[in-house]
């Protein structure tokens, strides 16, 4: 890394001392010694070491080449382009744009870096951190107070769920309560572990965050009326409404549906229990403006499902079911589309494709979110892309920095092969 010395004068910016720029990488002293930064190379040489990264070449270079640049106090020289041109050969003029290795390297390295500060005997190891939207590392020193053994007692002694008991023909989820020092607890060793969310956390957040039940419109294949929510996590039914009671044919999920809208269905639902997020399910004709205005919404499905058509006929792409070809288009791009063959509502070979958006909608004052396909693979797909974060994470290649708060779409394809869909493969992906 001889190279390095002048590497911010090479690209035009000016290079800082090594205190000041560890100072303005965080605001704890360490590294402030020359002493500490001994440490992080000695632990930077573990962490190469280890199975984590010993199986690749480019994952520990780049590790390397912004860990040791950081030491040099040469940290605010970590662009993309300096870290393409030093670490992966790329040409002083390539095209950052087009071109992601940097961006996919980073969320790479990420990764393994949590694996490997998820085994506990790395735990009392000097912390080494990649921050999101950011190629700067971040050291840590080891935490070396323990975690008092009765307040670990305490948290044993917390019950596991206390249920409030639903009023008359209501469903409520059960409510989880944590005393305010398990909560504390908690948060210590949340710290210690460093415990950075995944790409799929990050992407569910904004729906998560309102207190009210999340509004789950899917699609049903023959329409209908209706306006009877299933609250999530009871398994019941509402039985009437105005005193009247409900034919079964009024219940949202009784309703005939395809099985790829309710597979993604299943995929939703089975993540908003793993949050402990309560819902609840309404048709598309039994969804009204008030509704959506009410609480964030996930709308699941296309063509049976008019909300999504509308949700996506604002944004840059949008569902176009009334073409022939059906086709999700690129309004900034006329001549750019993505369609199935026209007439088929499935596929038996060939590619099918699906749009995911996650919008703070103004018209209704809520995070919406649209998971539906062209055909049923599409949606099938769609599902799996925002359930799964091995899927997920592959938005990192295309995602500026602080996606996380921005709102987003995502054109989807997937490979059908007697009609199986493949996995969800982002054709595109728009951030704002």
């Amino acid at each position: 890394m001889a190279n390095r010395v002048g590497l911010c004068l090479r690209f035009g910016w000016v290079q800082m001392s090594t205190t000041s720029q560890i100072g303005a990488v965080s605001s704890a002293p360490f590294p402030g010694t020359s002493r500490d930064r001994e440490e992080v190379h000695r632990q930077l040489e573990r962490i190469l070491a280890s199975s984590v990264f010993g199986t690749s070449k480019r994952y520990p270079a780049f590790l390397r080449f912004v860990v040791e640049t950081t030491l040099d106090g040469n940290a605010e020289c970590l662009k993309e382009r300096t870290i393409g041109v030093e670490v992966f050969g790329r040409a002083a003029d390539y095209d950052t744009n087009s071109d992601h290795v940097v961006r996919s390297a980073a969320g790479e390295v990420r990764r393994r870096l949590a694996q490997y500060y998820v085994d506990p005997s790395h735990s009392g190891e000097i912390r080494i951190d990649l921050p999101l939207g950011s190629y700067i590392p971040q050291f840590r020193a080891p935490v070396t107070e323990a975690v008092p053994v009765a307040a670990l007692a305490e948290i044993r002694e917390i019950p596991d769920a206390v249920e409030v008991k639903p009023a008359a023909n209501t469903y409520r989820r059960a409510m989880f309560v944590l005393p305010a020092a398990a909560l504390a607890v908690l948060a210590i060793l949340r710290a210690s572990f460093g415990g950075p969310q995944s790409d799929l956390d990050e992407f569910w957040n904004p729906v998560l965050a309102s207190a009210r039940p999340v509004l789950i419109c899917v699609g049903n294949r023959y329409g209908g009326s209706g306006n009877r929510p299933l609250e999530g996590g009871q398994g019941g039914r509402d039985t009437g409404q105005s005193g009247a009671a409900a034919e079964p044919a009024d219940d949202p999920l009784m309703r005939p549906i395809t099985m790829t809208d309710a597979l993604t269905l299943a995929r939703v639902t089975d993540y908003m229990g793993l949050r402990h997020a309560p819902y609840r399910v309404l048709n598309p004709n039994g969804t009204t403006l008030a509704d959506l205005r009410d609480s964030p919404a996930i709308l699941i499905g296309v063509r049976n499902n008019s909300w999504a058509i509308k949700s996506a006929g604002k944004l840059r792409f949008s569902f176009d079911v009334t073409s022939r070809p059906v086709a999700i288009r690129d309004s900034r791009n006329p001549s750019r589309s993505w369609s199935i063959p026209s007439g088929l509502s499935g596929l038996e070979s060939g590619r099918d494709y699906a749009l995911v958006s996650r919008v703070a909608d103004p018209g209704v004052e809520q995070v919406i979110v649209t998971v539906g396909g062209l055909g049923p693979n599409g949606t099938l797909a769609a599902g799996e892309f925002v359930t799964n974060d091995t899927y997920m994470k592959k938005l990192e290649s295309f995602a500026p920095a602080g996606w996380q708060h921005k709102n987003l779409q995502a054109v989807i394809s997937t490979e059908v092969v007697r009609g199986s869909s493949g996995p969800p493969r982002i054709e595109t992906a728009y951030f704002w």
